[in-house]
């Protein structure tokens, strides 16, 4: 372990991020050291710095998912519309990509383009969209806007994948399940019920 607390260090980790490594993901740091060294190696290759926050987030995916299982999941997200540029720019602000599932990206890319008839380049460039989760956040988030928008009490357009993503649960809770919740009934039970 201490070769490859050593060699992060080296390479311009912070310690705080290598702490923040060793507490939260022991495992990645017990790496074999030579797979740290070529991981290391290949992300700094892809232009990913060590003295930036998200090396540790691009190490760990690395570490904790196998060439097979990347290659997978890269070959899905070109299936889906992503050109491999679109897919290295995406990793390097958002490295949680290639360590979502094939199911989850297929899920996500269905509910945003079949559900909310979105163009899939809107999810390329905001690839955050993939870590939300179709029965806890997004599925709910929709029944409620939907049925607020069937019944009319939303003034204007709304930009429905910006309130499923971006708004915390208790700022979606308070404008559009509290404000509204005597003139439709039963919008509680939406977010609950998935």
């Amino acid at each position: 372990m201490q070769p490859n607390i050593d060699l992060l260090i080296k390479e311009g980790v912070t310690f705080d991020r290598v702490a923040k490594l060793i507490i939260s993901q022991p495992g990645a740091i017990q790496q074999k050291h030579s797979r740290m060294v070529y991981t290391v190696n290949a992300l700094k290759n892809l232009g990913i710095e060590p003295n930036t926050p998200m090396f540790i987030h691009a190490l760990r995916v690395m570490l904790q998912t196998s060439d097979p299982t990347r290659k997978k999941i890269v070959g899905v997200l070109k299936s889906l519309g992503w050109t491999e540029e679109e897919i290295l720019k995406d990793f390097k602000h958002d490295p949680l990509i290639l360590g979502c599932s094939e199911e989850k990206i297929r899920d996500v890319m269905d509910f945003f383009a079949g559900t909310l008839r979105l163009k899939p380049q809107t999810v390329i460039t905001n690839s955050w969209f993939l870590h939300y989760s179709i029965y806890k956040r997004l599925r709910p988030r929709y029944n409620v806007l939907k049925t607020l928008k069937s019944k009319n009490p939303i003034d204007g357009d709304i930009r429905i994948a910006w309130l499923l993503t971006s708004l915390s649960e208790k700022k979606f809770l308070e404008n559009f399940v509290t404000k509204y919740a005597d003139n439709v009934p039963g919008l509680l039970d939406f977010l609950q019920c998935g």
